[in-house]
């Protein structure tokens, strides 16, 4: 069954999400911005040294992108603006290499 095309909009607060990845939108998921497909989309707020582990289901992909900083992603480096996709693992692995914004992605 196909969804009609929708718009939202939500502050997010970003008090909680310091080292952490904290969910931001997800299909019909309380506290975030509701996506109509088999996604979770995630924040991250890293301080320099911060690791952060996002565990992936058998069969899920991951996507990072990288709003600003510097982040290794599975041992990759990765700066601004870059994005990398991550299939055939367990989970995501993040390391900050200096204070740094991303936004994971957990995709079917």
């Amino acid at each position: 069954m196909a969804s009609n095309p929708s718009y939202e909009q939500r502050r997010v607060r970003t008090d909680d999400a310091v080292g952490t990845l904290k969910l931001i939108a997800a299909p019909e998921r309380d506290g975030g911005v509701t996506v109509h497909q088999d996604s979770e989309i995630f924040l991250g707020l890293l301080r320099a040294g911060d690791s952060v582990v996002h565990k992936l289901r058998r069969g899920r992909h991951g996507w990072v992108q990288v709003i600003d900083g510097d982040v290794s992603v599975n041992d990759v480096d990765l700066a601004a603006g870059d994005g990398a996709a991550v299939s055939d693992e367990a989970e995501l692995r993040l390391r900050a290499k200096t204070a740094a914004h991303c936004l994971p992605f957990d995709l079917a």
